[in-house]
């Protein structure tokens, strides 16, 4: 094999091989939908189930509720919740095309958030939180428009 047929056939290996990382790189982002991603939600229209003379009873309250989400870790599985009370590590759980947030407070209270992956600087969410106050539960239920932070 000549010089010039070799040096021809090392650069399409190269060129292939960029093509190949470009690729990998490109579909990894996709599958890492929140990776780099701080999201800025408002949470409204709740419905807060109490117990109350011992039935349950809902309301909706016009109270909202505001949480950053941010740090999505892949490899360790975590992310940042910030929200009224401070701020969290949670368990991240990616699949594709949305997350969930779990939370377990000091308490042995049990939070959910489920965020759609965001496309166009946005995405939706939904927050769970199912508390007990003594003795009683307290559960409640968030929907949110969430912004992409530039």
């Amino acid at each position: 094999m000549n010089r010039a047929t070799r040096n021809t056939l090392w650069g399409c290996l190269f060129v292939l091989a960029l093509a190949g990382s470009w690729s990998c790189s490109a579909r990894a982002q996709q599958e890492r939908p929140f990776q780099f991603v701080t999201l800025d939600c408002l949470f409204r229209g709740a419905l807060i189930t109490t117990m109350e003379k011992g039935k349950l009873t809902t309301t909706v309250p016009n109270d909202t509720l505001s949480i950053t989400l941010s740090n999505f870790n892949y490899e360790k599985n975590t992310a940042m919740m910030i929200g009224n009370a401070g701020s969290d590590e949670v368990s991240f759980i990616p699949s594709r095309k949305k997350a969930v947030l779990v939370q377990f407070s000091a308490t042995g209270n049990g939070f959910m958030t489920s965020i759609s992956e965001p496309v166009g600087g946005k995405a939706i969410a939904f927050h769970s939180r199912h508390s007990w106050l003594f003795g009683e539960p307290l559960v409640s239920e968030y929907q949110a428009d969430c912004k992409v932070r530039k």
